[in-house]
């Protein structure tokens, strides 16, 4: 899946971590996941060309079958027209992930 805007992020554990796919089939070891370098402070940034209604976030952590056990468990969410002025959405509400 592809969002078709461009996606940048705070850190990447490595360069194999730097992906924002949701369900991505995993192929030639290469990880389908967005995976912090650092646990503090992290977000990932969607830019759109023009203003854009986003309906749903999509939280998907890693755990089940896989050896690591890892969820983002809560979130917050900024927006911004210019890039460089954030706003929080709802005053900074911390959301349940």
């Amino acid at each position: 899946m592809s969002l078709g805007y461009p996606v940048t992020f705070s850190s990447c554990y490595d360069s194999n971590h730097c992906n924002y796919f949701l369900d991505y089939p995993h192929h030639h070891n290469v990880s389908a996941c967005w995976q912090v370098k650092h646990t503090v402070d992290q977000w990932i940034q969607v830019m759109a060309d023009t203003p854009k209604e986003w309906k749903a976030i999509i939280i998907q952590g890693r755990g089940g079958l896989c050896k690591y056990d890892q969820w983002v468990k809560t979130l917050k969410v900024c927006y911004s027209s210019d890039g460089v002025h954030w706003r929080f959405v709802d005053g900074g509400k911390e959301f349940a992930a």
